[in-house]
């Protein structure tokens, strides 16, 4: 399993070289096992076609990954929030624009993003080669259906899951840069045999330390209705990158950012007074 979650940070957070003129400023990300992830914020920068024409949702990231920042080595990644893929520049043999489906966690970059996206779009954004711009439509790798259900990752270890777009809520922290997010998201796992779906209102605060709670959760087996199970919605958890919540909390975060006028229009909700009915959030 450890092997598995350091194969999935060199999968999704493998970053970059810094760009000429940039800001050095390291943020810590997450952590995963003994290694912490940092992010070069200051060096967050849009990016362009050859010909200059402004491309939305990608951006080019620099990360470090090791046991502490004055021991690893920075490197470079094109990420497509729109998408779900990424770009690994100056790898050995020669970058490609590659699917993310097995899981990705990039909470911070996406709340960074979404926080300070007029900043950084003003920024000198970086000109894409003719290689690394050969993308295509751009169409998602997990495309949302009409009722609504996005796919978040496909595991063959840790199995499946979805995220419910047209319950993403956020609220605004006094004193905290992100805004906590809200959504209903579906994991499914094998038992004994069997597939298990578990259904899940998940609240990811991605301010540091970053965690989450479960504020309810039903289950389900085969086409049966989904009961509720007993659960401790005041419990805080903290979230460990590369597992099945920073994955859902990562597309979740993907999606406010660009859906953001969306989300806005569904007003912020208020921990303790605008909050759904465990009932109301079944009907979604």
């Amino acid at each position: 399993m450890k092997k598995h979650f350091l194969a999935l940070t060199a999968f999704w957070l493998l970053l970059f070289i810094a760009p000429a003129g940039a800001t050095t400023q390291w943020e810590v990300a997450g952590a995963s096992f003994e290694n912490t992830v940092w992010v070069n914020t200051g060096e967050i920068r849009p990016v362009t076609l050859p010909n200059g024409t402004p491309v939305p949702h990608i951006y080019r990231i620099t990360t470090c990954v090791s046991e502490t920042l004055d021991t690893s080595k920075s490197q470079t990644t094109l990420v497509d929030f729109q998408s779900g893929r990424f770009y690994i520049q100056g790898a050995p043999k020669g970058g490609k624009w590659e699917k993310n489906t097995a899981g990705s966690s990039g909470i911070f970059d996406a709340a960074h993003i979404y926080t300070h996206k007029a900043e950084i779009d003003q920024r000198t954004p970086y000109q894409l080669t003719k290689k690394e711009a050969s993308f295509g439509k751009r169409n998602p790798d997990f495309q949302v259906k009409k009722n609504g259900w996005k796919g978040s990752f496909d595991n063959k270890q840790i199995g499946k899951g979805w995220i419910q777009t047209r319950s993403i809520q956020i609220t605004t922290l006094e004193n905290e840069p992100f805004p906590t997010i809200r959504f209903l998201a579906e994991m499914e796992r094998k038992y004994q045999g069997k597939k298990m779906n578990l259904l899940l209102l998940l609240e990811i605060n991605p301010n540091k330390p970053q965690q989450y709670r479960v504020l309810h959760v039903w289950g389900r087996s085969g086409r049966e209705a989904w009961l509720p199970i007993s659960n401790d919605a005041k419990a805080v958890s903290p979230l460990s990158l590369f597992s099945e919540t920073a994955y859902l909390g990562t597309t979740a975060y993907e999606y406010l950012l660009t859906h953001a006028e969306e989300i806005k229009r569904r007003g912020e909700f208020t921990p303790g007074i605008n909050e759904k009915e465990p009932s109301d959030w079944l009907k979604l």
